[in-house]
């Protein structure tokens, strides 16, 4: 598939089959991953691969058992536990039943032993620096993306276990240095939602 043609393609799937996918599909998503451009050169992201069934939905269920407590835990809610569940079980579940999920992690030890003599601290102190490796994974994000369209997969960028970071932890057992930063579902589509038409002279000042 031409690259124009992927990126054109490209959709956020939020539900997908549980029809299994090749290693091979992994490791060229994975590989489109480490290509994408970033601050100084660092590449500053490590993968964990998940691919257990009892390990996806426990995640899952987790998360989905914290996005309702923060939900009704906010003061305009007027809502009860089990009615926000059923609003979200859905959305989660659907997700979920993709074979694979890529959690990316912003290796922050790289940024400090590039700039900062290996000092976490001080590097973390350092703003810009630290958004501007950070920011990197935004684009190893998306080229792993485009290789899935390319493949004929289906992928989604999710953030929302940003949000529970112990959850991610407990899953994955990692050192402090590296940051969760997205949770990338691959898999085959059972949806194919619609664009509008884009033009470039719509967007030009």
């Amino acid at each position: 598939m031409k690259l124009l043609k992927a990126i054109k393609n490209r959709r956020s799937i939020r539900k997908f089959k549980p029809n299994p996918i090749q290693d091979t599909d992994v490791i060229q998503i994975l590989e489109a991953g480490i290509w994408a451009p970033s601050s100084g050169g660092t590449q500053p992201y490590k993968f964990f691969i998940l691919k257990d069934r009892k390990q996806i939905d426990r995640l899952y269920t987790r998360m989905l058992t914290k996005e309702v407590q923060r939900v009704v835990s906010h003061p305009s809610v007027d809502r009860t536990k089990e009615e926000v569940r059923d609003e979200l079980t859905p959305y989660f579940r659907n997700i979920q039943r993709a074979p694979v999920h890529i959690l990316l992690f912003y290796d922050v030890q790289v940024g400090a032993d590039r700039f900062t003599e290996g000092d976490v601290d001080r590097f973390k102190a350092v703003t810009p620096l630290y958004m501007s490796l950070r920011d990197s994974l935004i684009f190893t994000a998306q080229n792993m993306m485009l290789m899935a369209t390319a493949l004929g997969l289906g992928s989604l960028y999710l953030e929302a276990f940003r949000r529970h970071p112990k959850v991610i932890a407990d899953t994955v057992k990692h050192r402090d240095t590296l940051e969760f930063f997205a949770c990338i579902p691959i898999g085959v589509p059972d949806e194919q939602p619609e664009v509008k038409a884009r033009k470039v002279k719509d967007f030009l000042l």
